[in-house]
């Protein structure tokens, strides 16, 4: 017969064997937030020397990219929290990780990798990359000649569609009135 020994722990406890763990992810939401800031600002700065207003659309892009980290941060954490309460890492073999929130280390280093390369990115590059999205853009534009083409051929068309109906309606008058 198997035993099972419930230990029953208030929430002050449970907090209290948590905190070292929640101390470490503290430092990774913190990370990711800096490295957050920081694109921004750089962000700010790269369109004011380009001389492009700061739009309501670009800021709100950033608060959608603060909810989605977090987020993933948010989830990272419990994710380290079970993996902490559960002694998964003893179950694998690697007790040495247990209290390391190593999926919020993870992902907080993904995030200030994917930040640090939007730091670096230089302006020249994003305003190079618009102006060739807009030279292939005005590629499938049509030319002017090339309107005016296509409109005398449809304004033709339609003109000659419209001589056929009052022909063939002025015809068929004709022979109602003959009988």
């Amino acid at each position: 017969m198997v035993r099972v020994f419930y230990n029953k722990i208030t929430m002050v406890e449970l907090i209290l064997i948590l905190a070292p763990l929640l101390r470490l992810v503290v430092v990774a939401f913190f990370v990711v937030f800096v490295a957050m800031s920081i694109d921004l600002l750089v962000g700010l700065h790269k369109s004011r020397l380009r001389g492009e207003k700061r739009r309501s659309d670009s800021l709100k892009r950033s608060a959608y990219k603060f909810v989605l980290y977090e987020g993933g941060m948010c989830i990272a954490a419990l994710i380290d929290v079970c993996f902490f309460l559960c002694h998964g890492f003893q179950l694998f073999g690697v007790s040495v990780l247990h209290g390391v929130p190593v999926m919020s280390f993870v992902l907080a280093i993904f995030f200030c990798a994917v930040e640090g390369l939007s730091v670096r990115e230089k302006a020249d590059e994003k305003i190079h990359s618009e102006l060739s999205r807009a030279e292939r853009l005005a590629k499938h534009i049509l030319t002017r000649d090339e309107w005016i083409e296509l409109l005398t051929a449809a304004m033709t068309k339609v003109q000659e569609n419209n001589d056929k109906v009052s022909h063939s309606s002025w015809g068929a008058k004709r022979k109602e009135k003959e009988e």
